[in-house]
């Protein structure tokens, strides 16, 4: 009815791909903040200390001897200041 009463139809949306429109529109959405690796850092950096610093003060034998464990938790958050330092944008 509409083209014989010369309105135009509407325009259909491109769907030769819509995986891909999909997932670049998703991609484009998703943001992901920069300094996440500083904030980890410092969180698994201060879980990993004190850890190591409560097996430490423990009286028992058989957990103070397992106080290294926390270090686990030292060195991660470490290595996450180093991904931070070491990947971030040049100052402008």
């Amino acid at each position: 009815m509409a083209m014989e009463k010369g309105i135009p139809l509407p325009e259909l949306p491109d769907f030769a791909d819509p995986a891909k429109s999909t997932l670049a529109e998703a991609a484009g959405s998703f943001r992901i903040n920069p300094r996440w690796p500083l904030g980890l850092g410092a969180l698994f950096v201060m879980v990993g200390a004190g850890t190591s610093l409560a097996l430490w003060l423990v009286t028992e034998p058989d957990p103070h001897n397992a106080w290294p464990v926390g270090l686990v938790g030292v060195f991660f958050g470490v290595g996450l200041f180093l991904h931070y330092f070491l990947t971030r944008p040049a100052a402008r």
